[in-house]
């Protein structure tokens, strides 16, 4: 006798029964959270260093016992979510700190971080995501702070790029000085770091010398690397382009960055504020014109977040991560391609 066959229905009830039984899994006994409840510091909102301190005590919990936390906070648990929200705190200062012309006060911020870090929690499927809270956390806090700090026009954002790109600035004004032209991207990169390249291969291998094939071939694969962390931020801001997201201008003059920076060997106050208003007008439209995911590829692949670009690989897990779905390298790679040319209309 055939045995009757699995409707779509009874394969789906199968696959949630299946993903609640590896949460089920975890020995929860093992993860003794009873303990750590009883460390936990609580003060006034008015002021936070008790989170901080929270933090400290916090921050090596296993990963069974965030698990078993973030289940007690989603049922209501008040002391697990005092232990989840002392967990990304730190972020949420740190964010605050690296914002640009703030007009609003101080707690105002942090406590739209620490709203966001509850949203989280709430959000957080314990059947789906297998990263930690404060990974996941952080994402909501981030695009929280932006949504509130974008509601008006003042512009007021994060500050990563041109601490990554300052030197890299002072010596393209430098190398125009010395050999009056403007140097290529190349020429540009092995200006600026071909001595520290060499002497670094020197002191790795101090028997090879500089005639030697195998130091020009260690030397050639640094560069090549070196070009490629920089072209990726200048793709957003070029020396020899328009300053734009690839043809993004800015709407009172078609100026390129050349036209933004002192010719000099050191930063202007001028010259300060201008780079400031172009990274501002960029974000501006990243914000203002991408969905969601668009917006966490485009400042993730370019470091805009936390000055670290990352690769299409960690874009894929960290969209999986905040919004649930599994992209694929290439898919990620096209909706890249898809923000970019979004992005030239504006």
């Amino acid at each position: 006798m055939r045995k009757p066959k699995k409707s779509k229905k009874n394969l789906k009830e199968l696959g949630n029964k299946q993903s609640d039984s590896n949460f089920n899994r975890i020995n929860f006994k093992d993860a003794d959270v009873e303990n750590l409840y009883l460390k936990i510091k609580v003060g006034s909102f008015n002021d936070f260093g008790w989170l901080l301190e929270n933090y400290k005590n916090f921050k090596n919990i296993s990963r069974e016992q965030e698990l078993k936390i973030i289940s007690d906070a989603k049922e209501g648990r008040m002391e697990a979510k005092i232990i989840l929200v002392s967990l990304v705190f730190p972020y949420i200062i740190k964010m605050y700190r690296t914002m640009l012309n703030l007009k609003g006060e101080y707690w105002d911020y942090i406590s739209e971080g620490v709203a966001a870090s509850l949203e989280a929690i709430n959000r957080y499927d314990l059947n789906k995501y297998n990263v930690r809270f404060s990974t996941y956390a952080t994402y909501w806090i981030y695009h929280s702070l932006i949504k509130n700090t974008y509601h008006d026009t003042t512009v007021k954002v994060p500050l990563s790029i041109y601490s990554e790109y300052t030197r890299f600035i002072k010596a393209y004004n430098q190398y125009i000085q010395k050999y009056n032209q403007k140097p290529t991207i190349s020429e540009l990169i092995e200006y600026t770091f071909g001595d520290e390249v060499k002497n670094k291969i020197k002191k790795e291998y101090p028997e090879l010398s500089e005639q030697d094939d195998i130091f020009k071939k260690f030397y050639k694969k640094e560069i090549d690397e070196l070009k490629e962390k920089y072209s990726r931020i200048m793709g957003f801001i070029s020396l020899r382009t328009e300053v734009s997201l690839q043809d993004f201008r800015f709407s009172d003059s078609n100026r390129t960055v050349e036209e933004y920076v002192e010719d000099k060997y050191y930063d202007e106050p001028e010259t300060d504020f201008n780079q400031k208003k172009i990274k501002s007008d960029i974000i501006k439209t990243v914000m203002n014109f991408l969905d969601d995911e668009e917006k966490i590829i485009v400042l993730e692949y370019y470091g805009l977040l936390d000055n670290n670009s990352k690769t299409l690989d960690q874009i894929k897990d960290i969209i999986f991560s905040v919004f649930g779905k599994k992209y694929s390298k290439e898919r990620i790679r096209q909706k890249l391609k898809a923000a970019n040319h979004k992005l030239r209309k504006y």
